[in-house]
């Protein structure tokens, strides 16, 4: 009983251990580049060629903003905008010009320099004093922001077969560890890890038979009534359905990883659920169970994985129990919770 209730229970293991290993897979795919900058960590900004600029994660002092070249916006209703993101021009080495992306974290030292720059190049202050600090990712410039970057050369008159000779199309993306931003990057990192000690926790939980401990434990709390060789031979008797084995005392089931047995003479009511979990109005999981209730009230759940299982598996208890309430409604479930003692009644 016990090694074959193991095996149903690793098949449940298997099963959701092997949708966490995918998403970890998904996980390392777009964010494995990511990762590797982060263990090598940064690189000295002023120290890299041009030829070494591309896709490196870099650090580095900023105290100098040639201009600003873009930015994005969302309207408000009442007409402001709230700006997003801004995209600007710092000199690399002393004779070419790369962007500088800024999202709203860093707009108040970002424009402080740009200030302090503009108020340098006309004459207006003698010395730079604000420097920052920062670390990102120069990453190629692709889309629009390639297209407004391209046709501020445009704007001030530089001919377009010239523009290379005083830029470069990269981008330094402030906070961004690779492609994606440090937040995005620090995230998924931590769900890998969460979904990785699942995978070995599962696992070593399932190996070691710690899913079927409840059962065990039934035994234990009722050793003078129940004893190991009948339950074992009411379960070589007994009939399965899904992961669902019904004999003919007791039932025997997984709610979760977790094996579970009721006595089937304590059992009331049974009837199938149906549970559709949804992220944002999507539906990304429909959870299916058999719920019983016992005669003391007692709610007992067992996770099974169609429908057509289910309502075999309340057949088969019917059955065993011929006075057993099966099916959900309304009236069933206020009977149940406010006239108990009258509860099922009326299907007599």
């Amino acid at each position: 009983m016990f090694e074959s209730l193991k095996k149903q229970s690793m098949k449940q293991v298997i099963k959701k251990v092997s949708i966490a290993l995918g998403v970890m897979v998904i996980i390392l795919i777009a964010f494995g580049p990511s990762y590797m900058k982060l263990i090598e960590g940064p690189k000295d900004l002023s120290k890299l060629s041009e030829e070494e600029l591309p896709n490196a994660y870099v650090e580095g002092e900023l105290y100098y903003i040639f201009d600003q070249f873009a930015y994005y916006y969302n309207e408000n209703d009442d007409g402001t905008e709230d700006i997003t993101d801004q995209y600007y021009l710092i000199l690399i080495g002393e004779d070419k010009l790369m962007g500088l992306h800024v999202q709203n974290d860093d707009f108040e030292i970002a424009d402080q320099i740009f200030n302090e720059s503009y108020d340098f190049d006309y004459g207006q202050r003698e010395e730079l004093t604000t420097s920052w600090q920062l670390k990102g990712t120069v990453n190629k410039m692709e889309g629009e922001v390639l297209e407004f970057y391209q046709n501020y050369f445009v704007e001030a008159g530089v001919d377009a077969g010239e523009i290379e000779n005083y830029s470069i199309p990269y981008v330094l993306e402030v906070d961004y560890i690779g492609s994606f931003d440090s937040f995005a990057v620090y995230a998924s990192l931590a769900a890998f890890l969460v979904l990785l000690s699942y995978v070995v926790i599962t696992l070593l939980k399932g190996v070691t038979g710690v899913y079927i401990s409840p059962v065990k434990k039934y035994i234990a709390k009722n050793e003078l009534a129940v004893s190991l060789e009948s339950m074992e031979s009411d379960y070589a008797g007994a009939k399965t359905i899904d992961n669902f084995t019904i004999g003919s005392k007791w039932s025997y089931f997984f709610h979760g990883n977790k094996a579970q047995v009721v006595e089937n003479d304590t059992l009331i009511w049974a009837y199938r659920e149906n549970h559709t979990q949804r992220l944002y109005g999507i539906k990304v999981h429909d959870k299916k169970s058999l719920v019983m209730y016992t005669k003391d009230k007692k709610k007992i759940v067992a996770s099974m994985h169609n429908n057509y299982d289910i309502d075999a598996a309340v057949e088969e208890l019917a059955k065993q129990l011929p006075g057993l309430v099966t099916g959900y409604s309304k009236e069933l479930e206020k009977s149940f919770k406010k006239d108990f003692e009258n509860f099922g009644k009326q299907t007599e």
